[in-house]
């Protein structure tokens, strides 16, 4: 999929009550870039306003009545500092819709995620993404 397909497949899986994205990538493949095109195709006026959650661990921007938490894990410390920080009420909460870069670092996050995201990155891949339901118990 290319990143017009894969924002549209985001809005009707928000539509059809899924809450929690699990985006996968290398460094730099474009985690923060698919929430800002995503962002700014719901909300056209406001994409500028996503930016990377690296050193905040959780962005938060309005959507529609609800909001949307944009969580980056990668210099999270431990399972303590997913609580600190909020995620697991990110989590619970239905009303709240997740964007988890590096959810794949901590089983327990990746678990709250209803999709998963891969980023394919390289000469051959050109910027494809692969979204992933996968099916729970």
């Amino acid at each position: 999929m290319f990143l017009n397909e894969v924002t549209e497949t985001i809005r009707k899986a928000i539509s059809a009550g899924n809450r929690k994205f699990a985006l996968l990538g290398e460094p730099g493949a474009g985690k923060t870039f698919l929430v800002r095109k995503f962002y700014g195709s719901a909300l056209p006026t406001s994409s500028n306003v996503v930016t990377s959650p690296t050193f905040l661990f959780r962005n938060v921007y309005p959507f529609n009545g609800a909001e949307i938490h944009h969580y980056d894990l990668y210099r999270v410390r431990s399972h303590e500092h997913l609580i600190e920080i909020g995620f697991y009420e990110s989590a619970d909460d239905p009303s709240v819709i997740c964007f988890i870069e590096w959810a794949d670092l901590y089983p327990e996050a990746l678990e709250t995620c209803q999709t998963i995201i891969e980023i394919e990155t390289g000469e051959d891949a050109g910027g494809k993404y692969k979204i992933n339901i996968p099916a729970r118990k």
